[in-house]
C-alpha cells in the first residue's frame, strides 16, 4: 500500500474518533492540495481556514526523524523575455534575441551569489528558449526559485533578482514580463507542541533524530500556517537518501508504511495532549505570542 499525501491525517483523526468519540474540543482534518507549487495552505490561510484554531500539526517522510525541522521562506519568479525573430545567418542585426537576455540573467544571478547570505537559495531552469537554431529567439522563459531564512530577507533578494533581469532586458533590447507566485513563510514550530510529538512518539520507540544547525532544508506552505497558530510539522525516516526516486520507492515500503503509522498515532496522541493536559493550549499559545518558536 502506498501511504498518500494527507492519509497520515485522516488515520489520525479517525483513530482518536474511534478511541474518544467525545472529545472536549473540535478536531479538524483538512486536505491542502498543491503544496509544491500552487500554494494550498497558503490560499486557505488567507482565507481565514486556520482562525481560531490551537494547533495545526502534520509530518512528512524524509531521510531523518526530526520532530522541529525549520523551512524557508520561498517565491517563485516567471521571467519572460520578449525580442524580435529575425534569421540567425542571413539578417541576425535585425534580430533582438530573448535567449541571450534570459542567459544574462542566469549570469547576473551567479554573480549575485557572492554578495548573499549563506542561507539563500536561487535556483532556476530554462522553461522555453526559442524553436530552431537558425531564427533569432524572440520570445524566452526562466522559471525560478527565490529563497531565503525569513519573508523579510526573501523579498529583498527578489528585488535583486528582478533588477538582474531587468539589466539584462537593457543589455539586449528586449521586453521583459515578470510574474511572481504565492509567497511562503518561513516555518517555525511550537516548542510545546514539539515537546508532546517527541514524548510519544518515545512511547511509540521511535527516538528523534538530531537535526543539522544549517543547510538541508526546503520551503512548505504550512510555514504561513506557523505564522497563524501554534504549528508542528515532524519529520520521520523512510529512506536514507535524498533521491526522488528512492523516495518515490520507500512510501510503498514496510518503513514507508510503518512511519505513516506512526505519525498518525503520534499526531493523534499529540492532539489529546492539547485537550486533555491542563493548560497545554494556553502554553502553546503563551509561547507563540512570546515569539518562542523552534525553527531549527
Amino acid at each position: 500500500m502506498r501511504p498518500q499525501p494527507d492519509l497520515h491525517r485522516v488515520g489520525a483523526a479517525a483513530a482518536l474518533h474511534r478511541a474518544v468519540p467525545s472529545l472536549p474540543g473540535t478536531l479538524t482534518v483538512l486536505g491542502t492540495p498543491a503544496e509544491e507549487g500552487g500554494g494550498g495552505k497558503v490560499i486557505m490561510a488567507e482565507a481565514g481556514v486556520f482562525d481560531g484554531i490551537d494547533a495545526a500539526m502534520m509530518f512528512h517522510p524524509s531521510r531523518a526523524n526530526w520532530w522541529a525541522r525549520g523551512a524557508l521562506a520561498s517565491q517563485r519568479l516567471t521571467v519572460k523575455f520578449h525580442g524580435k525573430p529575425s534569421h540567425a545567418a542571413a539578417t541576425p542585426e535585425r534580430g533582438v534575441n530573448a535567449l541571450n537576455a534570459l542567459l544574462l540573467t542566469f549570469h547576473a544571478i551567479d554573480s549575485l551569489r557572492q554578495h548573499v547570505t549563506g542561507d539563500v537559495r536561487i535556483h532556476g531552469i530554462v522553461a522555453k528558449g526559442g524553436a530552431a537554431a537558425n531564427v533569432v529567439p524572440e520570445y524566452a522563459e526562466g522559471r525560478f526559485s527565490v529563497r531565503a531564512a525569513t519573508q523579510g530577507a526573501q523579498r529583498e533578494v527578489m528585488e535583486k533578482v528582478r533588477r538582474c533581469a531587468e539589466g539584462a532586458a537593457i543589455a539586449t533590447g528586449a521586453r521583459v514580463e515578470m510574474e511572481t507566485g504565492h509567497t511562503y513563510a518561513e516555518r517555525t514550530n511550537s516548542p510545546v507542541l514539539v515537546g508532546f510529538f517527541g514524548e510519544n512518539l518515545a512511547r511509540l520507540g521511535v527516538e528523534g533524530d538530531e537535526p543539522p544547525k544549517s543547510g538541508g532544508i526546503s520551503s512548505s506552505d504550512i510555514g504561513n500556517v506557523s505564522m497563524i497558530c501554534p504549528t508542528i510539522h515532524p519529520y520521520l525516516s523512510i529512506v536514507d537518501g535524498d533521491v526522488a526516486a528512492e523516495f518515490r520507492e520507500a512510501s510503498g515500503s514496510e518503513k514507508g508504511y510503518a512511519a505513516m503509522l506512526n505519525a498518525a498515532k503520534g499526531l493523534a496522541m499529540t492532539a489529546l495532549d492539547v485537550m486533555y493536559r491542563p493548560g497545554a493550549a494556553d502554553a502553546a499559545w503563551s509561547a507563540f505570542r512570546a515569539g518562542t518558536r523552534t525553527a531549527r
